[in-house]
Formats: structure tokens, sequence, C-alpha cells
């Protein structure tokens, strides 16, 4: 359901292992419909500008951008319909470790970050998700990555089932999109489902400020934590003066000095600090 770049994806993907897909959307314009042709020509159905599905379905995937409270999507679950995001289709069908990046700024600034430091690494990744190409995209080719890197948001992350992400990133959480998630409280949950799968020996890398918001609301991610800040210095990774800064046991010490960095602004600095402790979990030295 919605047949933008991720809704495109999830339905060459189906197609491609055999499924019979129905696309729908309920716009119709002259771009939709050369998309429903190029489409229809691999093998599927395409109907645009319409409210309802009629035909028995085993799964609805639907575009980030479709609202979860369409009434197509109330009566297909009514009706027992499996519902799931274009993400979480795209990781049933991943055959790598994933990286997440979530948070409400920074997300497009640090998945490059970290997807150039793999790269400068010799580890091979990607990134994907919301910054560019959907991870349906990709998925049949991740099994020569070492690991996928993505840009996910809250739209996404609303329609997870069992999407786990190794290395899960939230940078900072500020109201955003409230016409849709309806208070802050849910968003913040919508956010920390990033966290929800992981296991004991996962990494959640978390603004601190963040951590605390999620904590007031029971939502300490289940794996090991690593916190930064560029204000609070009890994190583990912090700004001191121009100085990034590891309080961590197993890497204790200045880790990088902003003069010889060209990104500015404090919000740099967090994406930095983020991009670090991923690095470090996967065991890549500023020096790589």
């Amino acid at each position: 359901i919605g047949l933008g770049r991720s809704g495109v994806a999830a339905v060459e993907l189906l197609l491609q292992h055999g499924a019979t897909v129905t696309a729908v959307d309920t716009a119709e314009s002259p771009a939709l419909q050369q998309t429903a042709s190029a489409l229809t020509a691999k093998g599927a159905t395409c109907h645009l500008g319409v409210n309802e599905i009629p035909n028995a379905f085993d799964l609805a995937v639907i575009s980030p951008g479709v609202r979860l409270d369409l009434p197509m999507l109330v009566s297909l679950r009514a009706r027992g319909v499996l519902v799931l995001g274009e993400l979480e289709l795209g990781w049933q069908f991943t055959e790598c470790p994933a990286i997440a990046i979530t948070g409400t700024n920074g997300k497009t600034t640090t998945t490059e970050l970290v997807a150039s430091l793999l790269g400068q690494a010799q580890r091979r990744t990607v990134a994907a998700g919301n910054i560019g190409t959907p991870l349906c995209a990709m998925a049949d080719r991740s099994r020569e990555l070492d690991a996928v890197t993505l840009e996910v948001s809250s739209f996404q992350l609303e329609t997870i089932a069992e999407f786990r992400p190794t290395i899960g990133v939230l940078l900072n959480l500020a109201p955003d999109h409230l016409d849709r998630h309806g208070s802050m409280g849910n968003y913040i949950r919508a956010k920390a489902r990033l966290f929800e799968n992981q296991r004991l020996f996962d990494y959640a890398i978390v603004q601190l400020e963040a951590l605390q918001e999620l904590g007031k609301l029971n939502l300490t991610p289940p794996s090991k934590i690593i916190t930064f800040s560029a204000t609070d210095t009890s994190a583990d990774l912090h700004l001191d003066r121009s100085l990034l800064v590891s309080r961590l046991p197993d890497w204790a010490g200045p880790i990088l000095d902003l003069d010889d960095c060209s990104l500015d602004g404090l919000h740099n600095v967090e994406n930095l600090l983020a991009t670090l402790a991923v690095g470090h979990c996967l065991k890549i030295s500023v020096a790589e």
C-alpha cells in the first residue's frame, strides 16, 4: 500500500520471491500511472485512486508515509490480515547485521558518517533505509555486506515486528510529527521501538538526555547502553572544551580533537560522538 520509493521496492522484492502481489495507492497521478505500468509489466496487479481492497490477502506491506489509521488498514486488520512496514519486510530478507540510526535531527549525517567509517576500515556496508535506498531494494545482496547502515524514522519503526539492529543509535528527541503520532509520548514510544527486539549482547548508543526521556516511560533499552552528550560530562562519551572524551573503562581518555575536524556545531559534535561509539562497538579505531 503506497507506491512511493519504499512501496515500489517492497513490490519488487515480493515479486522476486514468487509472491502474488497487488499494489495499491489512494492517489492517482501521471507519475503514479507510470510506476504502476512498470510494476504491471513485472507481474504485479496495480490499483490507483482506491480506498478499499476487496480481495483476500495474507500480508499487507505499507510505505512509511501511510498513516496507520487509514480506513483501508483498519479494515485489513479487522479481517485478520498481517500489516507490516517496508523496513520490516526488507529485514526479513536481510542476511547481515544492521546498524540503525534514528533521532529527531542528525539521522542522515550520522548514517553517512557511520557508513564512511566502516568503508575506511574496509568493512562492507551500504547506507540505506530512510536515507535513500529502501532496505527492500538491497536486501537480496545483503549477504555480501558486513553490515547494513540504516537511517530509520519513527514512521518506519511504528510497523516493525522482528527488526533487530545489532547496534541501535538514538541521537536526540524533540517534538516532531505530532500530527501523526498524537503526542510526544507516542512519538518517543515509536522511536524506542528501535531497541525493543535487541538482546543483552547488542548495543544501544543513546544521547544521555534522550535516555532520560526513555526512562520516564519505562523504555530503557535491554541491551548494552553507551551514552553520549555534547553538554553533559557525565555521559560515557562527551565534549570537554575542544576534546571528545570517553570515560568507558576499556576506552578512557581523549579520543578526538575538534580542532582537527571540519564539522562545526554542537549537533555535529553529537553526531561524531555517536559515530565514534559505533566504531568502538565494532572495534574500529579513530586511526582507521
